[in-house]
């Protein structure tokens, strides 16, 4: 059974039948919740993951670059869905993809079949949409063309974080 998570709504789901993940403390301004951030972005730092971010838009590829990179990991940035298969087809050890869906040359969904169908490490990959698309059609896609989780634009540091470190945690 291949899981699904969408870190954006603190849900997950096995085959899109929805479960419920434990509750976290409630708003930024809670110390509680600050300080579980950053034992999560100190946790992500000692994994020191892999990461390919498909990202098209610059300003987003800066965002994620400079919250990745702060919280150890290293990171190769694709323009386009082309770009994000020959990455990974190239033999790199990616631990994740974070892959926005409307992207130029190849969408992130065709380069996420692309990417399954490489077969080997591909077909276990951990790939993560990017997307402001949040219909239940949109989420159902990914989930088809081969997607593992969910990130919702304009997606924050404790999503991103929550979804490296679950990812880094189911791989050892």
């Amino acid at each position: 059974t291949r899981y699904w998570r969408d870190w954006s709504s603190d849900v997950c789901s096995s085959d899109l039948v929805l479960c419920p993940i434990a509750e976290e403390a409630e708003g930024p301004h809670d110390s509680a919740a600050g300080d579980a951030q950053e034992q999560l972005e100190a946790e992500l730092r000692q994994h020191g993951l892999e990461v390919l971010v498909a990202e098209d838009n610059p300003v987003n590829q800066l965002v994620a670059r400079s919250f990745l990179q702060k919280s150890g990991c290293s990171i190769t940035i694709a323009s386009d869905g082309r770009q994000a298969v020959e990455a990974v087809s190239a033999g790199k050890a990616f631990d994740v993809v974070l892959m926005d869906i409307d992207m130029p040359v190849l969408d992130g969904l065709a380069a996420t079949k692309e990417i399954r169908a490489l077969g080997g490490r591909c077909a276990d990959l951990p790939i993560l949409a990017m997307t402001a698309n949040v219909v239940p059609e949109d989420r159902a896609a990914c989930f088809e063309a081969g997607m593992n989780g969910w990130l919702g634009k304009p997606f924050d540091r404790a999503s991103i974080a929550r979804a490296l470190v679950d990812i880094a945690r189911d791989r050892r």
